[in-house]
C-alpha cells in the first residue's frame, strides 16, 4: 500500500526537502556558532553569488531537458548530453569569473574568498543533476537513499568545520568537497544510464528549447537576486545578513511546488493533456490544504521562532520572513508548468519581462519608504503579475481556463485568510 503511494513526484519532493532542510540547519548552526553577524554576511555574500551566476542557465537546462526526455532516442545518449551541456556551462561561466576577478574591473576582487567560490561555481551544476537523471529513469528508491546519504555528508562534513575550525575558509572548503562527492555519483550513474556519444540533435534541441528559458530565469528567478543587490547596494553587511535571513522562503513551500511541477512536466509528451491538467489540480488542491495552515502557523509565530531558532541578532528577519510567507499565493498557481509542457518558452519568457520590470521598479521605490520591507513586498506584487498574465496567456492561446488546474475557491478562500491575519499582526496588534 505504502509503495503505491510513492512517487516520482513524492521522491523528488523528498530529495529537495533534504537539501533545503540541510541548508537551514547549516544556517542555525552559524547563528549559534562563534562567527559573528559580521562573517556570517561575508558567507552569505558568496553563496549570493554562486547562486545569482548559476541558477538561470541550470533550472532551464534541467527544465528543457524533462520537456524533452519522453522523446529521446532508444540509445538513451540524451543523458551524456545532458551532462555534457552542463558541463560546458559550467566551465564557461567558471572561465568568465576568473576573467573578471583577474581584471579588476568588476570589483569582485575585493570580495574575501571570491577566488574560492569560482571553483564552487565549477562543480556546483554537474552536482545538481544527479536527482533528475534518476528521476526520469524512474530509479525512486535511489532518489530516497542519495537523498539521504549526500545531505547527511553535508551536514556532517560542513557542520564539523564551522565548529572545529571556526572559518569561512574551511566552510567553503567543506563545500567543494560536497559537490566533488557528488559529482564523483554523478559521472558514475551518467555512464551507467546512458550510451557515451555525443548528439548534435540533441544538443541543437536542449538549447533551442532552453534558451528562451534561460533570459526569463533571468529576469524572473533573479527577483531574490535583484532583493539582494538593492539591500547590499542600500545597506552594510549587517542588514544584508537580516535580509538574507528573512528571505529564506518557507522551505517545504518550494520543494513540493518546485518537485510537482518538475515531476509533471515530462508527462505533457506522454500523457493525454486533460489528464495532466487533472492530476495538476488535484496534487496543487492537497498542497493548499497541507501548507496554507502551516504558513499560517508560521506567521503568528515566526518572531518566536528566529529568536530562539537563530538569536536576538536576527529577529528583524522575521518580518521579511512574514512578507515572504504571502508567496505561497502564487506558489500555488502552476501555469507555467503547462506553459513548459506545452513547449512554448516564449511565452514563459514574456512574462518574466513583465515580472522584471515590476520587481525593479516597485523595490527601488518601496525600499526608499518602506526598507528592506518595501524590497520584499515588490517581489510578492511581481510573482502574482507573472502567473496572472501566463494564465491570462493560457486561456487565450490555448483555450485552457483557470478552473482546469486551479482550485479557485480553495486557494481564494486560504489566501483572505492568510492575508487577514498578516493585516490584524501587522496593523493592529
Amino acid at each position: 500500500m505504502l509503495k503505491n503511494k510513492i512517487t516520482n513526484i513524492s521522491a523528488l519532493q523528498f530529495y529537495q526537502l533534504l537539501r533545503y532542510t540541510t541548508l537551514v540547519i547549516i544556517s542555525i548552526l552559524l547563528s549559534k556558532s562563534y562567527f559573528t553577524q559580521v562573517q556570517i554576511g561575508e558567507y552569505e555574500t558568496l553563496l549570493f553569488i554562486a547562486g545569482s551566476v548559476s541558477f538561470f542557465w541550470l533550472n532551464s537546462i534541467i527544465k528543457s531537458f524533462l520537456s524533452l526526455h519522453k522523446r529521446a532516442n532508444k540509445e538513451q545518449s540524451d543523458i551524456f548530453n545532458f551532462y555534457i551541456l552542463i558541463l560546458i556551462f559550467s566551465i564557461v561561466i567558471f572561465l568568465i569569473l576568473k576573467i573578471l576577478v583577474l581584471s579588476k574591473i568588476s570589483g569582485l576582487h575585493n570580495i574575501k574568498y571570491v577566488n574560492l567560490i569560482t571553483y564552487y561555481i565549477l562543480l556546483i551544476g554537474t552536482s545538481s543533476i544527479s536527482e533528475y537523471i534518476l528521476l526520469v529513469k524512474n530509479k525512486i528508491k535511489e532518489i530516497f537513499i542519495y537523498g539521504v546519504i549526500s545531505y547527511s555528508i553535508q551536514f556532517i562534513i560542513v557542520g564539523c568545520s564551522i565548529f572545529i575550525f571556526a572559518d569561512i575558509l574551511y566552510v567553503l572548503y567543506s563545500l567543494i568537497l560536497v559537490s566533488i562527492l557528488r559529482n564523483i555519483f554523478t559521472m558514475y550513474i551518467v555512464a551507467k544510464y546512458s550510451t557515451i556519444k555525443i548528439s548534435i540533435q540533441f544538443l541543437k534541441n536542449n538549447l533551442k528549447l532552453s534558451y528562451p528559458l534561460m533570459f526569463s530565469f533571468l529576469l524572473s528567478g533573479s527577483a531574490q537576486y535583484i532583493d539582494g543587490i538593492i539591500v547590499k547596494y542600500k545597506y552594510n553587511n549587517d542588514v544584508f545578513a537580516i535580509f538574507r535571513y528573512g528571505t529564506k522562503e518557507f522551505p517545504i513551500l518550494i520543494i513540493l511546488t518546485d518537485a510537482l511541477s518538475n515531476a509533471l512536466v515530462s508527462e505533457f509528451s506522454s500523457t493525454n493533456i486533460k489528464n495532466v491538467l487533472l492530476k495538476l489540480k488535484q496534487k496543487s488542491t492537497k498542497l493548499i490544504k497541507y501548507l496554507f495552515p502551516v504558513s499560517i502557523l508560521l506567521l503568528v509565530f515566526s518572531n518566536y521562532l528566529f529568536q530562539y531558532i537563530f538569536n536576538k541578532q536576527f529577529i528583524e528577519s522575521a518580518k521579511v520572513f512574514d512578507i515572504y510567507l504571502l508567496l505561497i499565493i502564487s506558489r500555488m498557481l502552476f501555469p507555467q508548468t503547462i506553459m513548459l509542457g506545452l513547449r512554448n518558452t516564449k511565452i514563459i519568457f514574456s512574462a518574466s519581462i513583465i515580472e522584471f520590470i515590476i520587481n525593479v521598479t516597485l523595490s527601488l521605490l518601496l525600499v526608499q519608504y518602506y526598507g528592506i520591507e518595501g524590497v520584499a513586498f515588490a517581489t510578492i506584487i511581481a510573482f502574482i503579475s507573472e502567473k496572472l498574465f501566463l494564465i491570462y496567456k493560457l486561456k487565450t492561446v490555448y483555450k485552457i481556463s483557470a478552473k482546469e488546474y486551479i482550485n479557485i475557491k480553495q486557494l481564494l478562500l486560504f489566501s483572505l485568510l492568510l492575508i487577514f491575519i498578516f493585516i490584524i499582526k501587522y496593523f493592529f496588534i
